[in-house]
């Protein structure tokens, strides 16, 4: 978030990127730092690589993702993840263009 707020151009919207292929493992816990990123305005999106734990996508929508319409997307594994980036990006951005 400091760096978001370091930006020096305006900015429309904020977005966080998440990817990932494991639940947290170092530090707090995503949930309550999720929280203080959308109370700054920032939308939360992730992208769960499923390879290690299949159940993942569950969790980045319960304590990764948040604000304004936020989504989780998965991919089976690495070798999936190229395309799934691509999928991703292009609802980011296709999905600010149409809501404009």
């Amino acid at each position: 978030l400091a760096l978001l707020a370091r930006c020096p151009a305006p900015a429309d919207r904020l977005a966080l990127d998440v990817s990932g292929d494991g639940a947290h493992n170092q530090g707090r816990a995503p949930g309550p730092v999720r929280d203080i990123g959308v109370a700054a305005g920032v939308t939360i999106n992730g992208l769960a690589v499923l390879n290690e734990e299949p159940d993942l996508l569950a969790h980045y929508e319960a304590e990764v993702i948040g604000g304004p319409g936020a989504f989780a997307l998965s991919c089976a594994d690495y070798a999936d993840f190229a395309e799934a980036i691509r999928r991703k990006l292009r609802r980011e951005i296709g999905g600010a263009l149409l809501v404009a």
